[in-house]
């Protein structure tokens, strides 16, 4: 009797123990995708393609609410004749701030019937938007021969898709984009590994990131030895519209808000790998 229940108890404790091996417990979630010493190097490199970099001449400003829905970017709207706003649910905060500032800006969320606050610079479609609606979007302004068009794009992990399959000259057009990338945990999968590599390396050829941003309502994640939050706000400025200089800055800045206020903000240093 006895040794059929050790036997019933070993069984158990087998599958545990076949579960947890090889779970990454180090930083904050669990990330059960361990990676080899030379995957590890792939993804500093992918991690590279975000150093941030100083948008010489120009200062930051936050535009929008002091937390969730607030976001930094350059404070130059001089020349710019519109806005395009990518998952509003309950804050559309950043397009009143950019309307106010006499920005027209296009609103697009499938989930929900209407904006929770208006403007007469405001113009709200219950759409969701992938890559090749972006184009068309995009292509209803008038082409000029300078990026004159801000992005702002949070939708919840469709942002993948959304700009792995964008043209890439239509990244052109937008002096500054600010995107909220998720499940940056899934890194440690090859595949998706992959996807962030061409999605950063697409930004990398058209735009500098000048802000990164720690969303603390997602813990911090190791990824093979590499802490990164799991979901971070990046700011992204034109190449062709702006010129660049090594940062020396540390993240969280004075401009950034905690997400969340019952935690602390993520400290991500200088953001350099």
């Amino acid at each position: 009797m006895f040794g059929s229940r050790f036997d019933g108890i070993r069984k158990h404790l087998n599958r545990i123990d076949q579960h947890f091996r090889g779970i990454d417990w180090k930083v904050g979630q669990i990330v059960p995708h361990p990676i080899s010493c030379d995957q590890q190097s792939e993804l500093r490199a992918t991690l590279r393609l975000l150093t941030p970099q100083r948008a010489i001449g120009f200062c930051k400003v936050r535009f929008g609410s002091s937390a969730d829905g607030g976001y930094v970017l350059l404070d130059d709207i001089f020349g710019i004749t519109g806005a395009i706003s990518l998952g509003i649910g309950s804050n559309n905060d950043w397009d009143v701030a950019l309307a106010k500032r006499g920005v027209p800006v296009d609103q697009f969320d499938g989930s929900i019937d209407a904006p929770p606050n208006e403007h007469r610079l405001l113009r709200f479609e219950r759409l969701m938007v992938d890559g090749p609606m972006l184009n068309h979007i995009a292509a209803r302004y008038p082409e000029s021969d300078r990026p004159d068009l801000i992005l702002k794009v949070d939708i919840e992990g469709a942002e993948w898709a959304l700009f792995d399959t964008l043209d890439p000259q239509i990244l052109r057009r937008f002096s500054q984009i600010i995107c909220e990338f998720h499940e940056l945990r899934d890194l440690g999968k090859k595949d998706f590994r992959m996807r962030a590599t061409r999605v950063f390396a697409k930004f990398a050829a058209t735009h500098a990131v000048i802000h990164v941003h720690g969303n603390n309502h997602s813990q911090y994640v190791s990824v093979g030895n590499v802490p990164i939050p799991n979901a971070m706000e990046i700011s992204f400025a034109s190449r062709s519209r702006y010129s660049f200089a090594p940062s020396d800055e540390l993240f969280p800045t004075e401009l950034d808000r905690p997400n969340s206020s019952i935690s602390p903000d993520h400290f991500l240093g200088a953001f350099r790998f």
